[in-house]
């Protein structure tokens, strides 16, 4: 980077924010809030991302995934595990999925209902 031929230096500088990552994705793809501790049945049609602000057990419809879809799984609840589940399927090859505090994930719908 040059200004009027110069070259430009950076010193001490940091770095406020990228437009990278999960959460650049999180605000620009359509999203799912879930403020709840629990809930069973929920769809995924027409979203790309979930935001959990809150910790608790979340199961949701297999039949709602779109086919090749790739979905962002984000646990912003500060405290706390997000559990994933699907009806009628896997996620991540299990039953149950554990989602951290302050984690992310993203899995592909295989097609047959489960995510991968």
């Amino acid at each position: 980077m040059s200004i009027a031929g110069k070259p430009v230096t950076f010193t001490d500088a940091i770095i406020l924010r990228n437009n990278s990552g999960p959460l650049t994705r999180l605000n620009n793809v359509p999203t799912l809030t879930v403020a709840r501790k629990t809930a069973n049945s929920l769809g995924l049609t027409g979203f790309e991302a979930v935001n959990f602000s809150a910790a608790g057990s979340f199961v949701f419809q297999s039949a709602s995934l779109n086919s090749n879809g790739t979905y962002l799984f984000v646990n912003t609840s500060g405290f706390g595990q997000v559990t994933l589940s699907l009806d009628n399927g896997l996620v991540g090859g299990l039953v149950s999925y554990v989602l951290p505090a302050g984690q992310f994930v993203e899995f592909q719908s295989d097609g047959n209902g489960n995510l991968t």
